[in-house]
């Protein structure tokens, strides 16, 4: 009995060691993590790379390491690079990874900056798959799907990505550029009574409403350059 309970203490102890190892070597990861976050927040990409780099060598399936290498490249237009650095995170990423919508929607803004819009719309319909709010993949996907000549259902996505962050401002602009392919016939009168250009009583669109509203909608999305230049003409 005293045999086994010693055996037993034995095991304990070298458990207690290895975890205190193991311990010893997170908290070395966490410190050069965190140096690693304030060199990239300072914009000292350079040395953030070198730190982040260092960082692997605690564990080179390092989530967090491999994403902010990628995110280095990414912020320096380094494409190459930085969609190895995605792919290799999500690798070895878990499914209960709170990273996944977001590498996935850095890999959407690669493929976007490497004209490959089709490519791009399946890493943003992904992302949305972990977190159907994130704001970068529902913007992308607007942009994609207006490019594609889907204006509709662009301005749904953009509607839903205001609702997520009402003061988007690349949302709101592509939104208010698509004004006329989604506005109902009432929106569009009522439009035309906030710019005093319909009697406030008004309450059917005609043709010839619909055709000012397009004149107008046009000319403030040039900023008003063709009234200006009729104004002003030299």
């Amino acid at each position: 009995m005293r045999y086994m309970h010693y055996v037993k203490l034995l095991f304990f102890s070298s458990l207690l060691c290895g975890g205190g190892l193991l311990w010893a070597q997170q908290e070395k990861l966490d410190a050069c993590l965190n140096q690693g976050k304030r060199e990239f927040s300072l914009e000292r990409y350079e040395e953030a790379e070198d730190t982040f780099t260092r960082c692997l060598a605690f564990d080179p399936h390092n989530e967090e390491s491999l994403l902010s290498l990628g995110g280095i490249y990414l912020t320096q237009d380094d494409l190459i690079p930085a969609r190895g650095y995605f792919l290799s995170a999500l690798k070895h990423m878990k499914r209960t990874s709170p990273y996944l919508s977001y590498t996935y929607s850095m890999l959407g803004d690669i493929s976007l900056k490497q004209n490959k819009p089709k490519e791009a719309l399946a890493y943003y319909n992904r992302s949305l798959v972990f977190n159907e709010a994130y704001i970068n993949s529902l913007v992308g996907k607007g942009v994609i799907t207006e490019a594609l000549g889907d204006q509709k259902s662009a301005a749904e996505i953009y509607q839903t990505a205001l609702a997520v962050e009402p003061l988007n401002v690349v949302a709101r602009q592509h939104l208010v550029a698509l004004e006329p392919a989604y506005f109902s016939d009432e929106e569009i009168l009522e439009a035309l009574k906030q710019r005093a250009a319909a009697d406030p009583g008004k309450s059917n669109l005609t043709e010839e409403d619909r055709a000012l509203f397009l004149k107008l909608h046009s000319a403030e999305q040039r900023g008003a350059v063709d009234y200006l230049h009729e104004k002003y003409p030299y």
